[in-house]
């Protein structure tokens, strides 16, 4: 019921302005203040308020999209990527934004406001920047590039799957904002630029640092793939830098007695020799210490194996043996096919990259 001496838009009124005032000391149930701009909304054709009521609703309605934003712009803090009641108030914060940038009311009384959804990629892309270095700070423990800048971007890594899978969603599916590929674009140069620099801090490397250079480049490979998730026909040209000559360097060193026989395998794949072979030769012949695992998944940071790769890197430094023999000339599409087990070209030209200079 209604007081007498106020409309059902000065009520609605009344209702968001205290809620907001609250809101932004407390945290409340981000569904709570939806439904109250859906109640202003649907208030506004029917009544109409005076020059200091509009006043005093723009005033709120830009203290909450501007606590709204600080939210965004640190989202992956405040909303946890694995922890679904965040990612729920997240999604209703996100719903709140997509609201009021429809609604007649607030342009009405912020015509000067600037578009929301250009509000909400501006602030991902201040946001990202800081959250790069904070994690930086976190993970490795000083300037210096050793085993813990791998962490690091194994880190990276984990992180952008999550946003990938948990956050793109919710910003694309609210306000039509392509979360990836703008916080993407960002990462790959900032990473870029600490991977260059690890490059160059060492012009005599030793069999410590090709190790640690091997254990980047199967890092930054894989943080290359994110690249085909950006929209097609995009301009967008990847900035991690390629690395196929230290880590080849590193390979021949590593195993003078084995390439020449696989790349001989290479050439001719007979059916008996499979991707196990080699691992168990390896293995038997003491030249590496690691355990296969099969998948994984997110489980990146794997318990240092005792000699030169981490568990789960052997099968893929086997892969990186043959992409690089594929690389040099030492087989065709069809051998490759095979070896992958792959029905149709496209996986394989996809491994191989036939843009390959911009995968290895």
């Amino acid at each position: 019921m209604y007081s007498r001496d106020l409309t059902e838009l000065q009520t609605a009124l009344a209702r968001f302005v205290a809620a907001s005032r609250i809101y932004l000391k407390y945290p409340l149930d981000p569904r709570w203040m939806l439904q109250l701009l859906t109640d202003i909304e649907n208030a506004w054709m029917n009544f109409t308020l005076t020059r200091e009521e509009e006043m005093w609703l723009a005033e709120k309605f830009t203290a909450m999209q501007e606590r709204w934003l600080q939210q965004l712009r640190h989202h992956r803090q405040l909303f946890p990527a694995l922890h679904p009641a965040s990612l729920a108030r997240l999604e209703y914060i996100l719903r709140c934004l997509a609201y009021m940038s429809n609604m007649k009311a607030f342009w009405k009384c912020c015509p000067f406001n600037k578009e929301i959804r250009g509000e909400i990629v501006a602030t991902l892309r201040r946001g990202t920047p800081e959250w790069f270095a904070a994690l930086k700070a976190t993970v490795m423990s000083n300037d210096e590039f050793d085993a813990s800048f791998v962490d690091f971007c194994s880190e990276v890594y984990v992180q952008l799957k999550h946003g990938l899978s948990h956050y793109h969603p919710l910003f694309e599916g609210t306000n039509g904002i392509p979360y990836f590929s703008v916080v993407f674009k960002q990462v790959d140069k900032l990473l870029a630029d600490e991977v260059i620099a690890f490059l160059n801090q060492n012009e005599h490397p030793d069999a410590a640092y090709n190790r640690l250079i091997f254990a980047v480049y199967l890092e930054v490979k894989d943080l290359a793939t994110f690249n085909q998730n950006l929209p097609m026909g995009g301009d967008h040209k990847l900035l991690l830098p390629p690395m196929p000559r230290v880590v080849r360097a590193f390979m021949l060193e590593l195993f003078p007695d084995i390439f020449p026989k696989e790349r001989a395998f290479f050439e001719n794949f007979p059916e008996s020799q499979t991707r196990e072979n080699f691992l168990e030769k390896c293995v038997t012949e003491e030249k590496i210490s690691g355990t296969l695992i099969k998948d994984e998944g997110d489980s990146r940071r794997l318990a240092r194996s005792s000699n030169i790769f981490e568990a789960g890197q052997l099968e893929r430094f086997y892969d990186e043996c043959l992409l690089l023999f594929y690389v040099d000339g030492g087989g065709d599409i069809t051998c490759l096919k095979r070896y992958g087990g792959w029905k149709s070209r496209t996986a394989a030209e996809d491994y191989s990259g036939d843009d390959s200079n911009s995968t290895l």
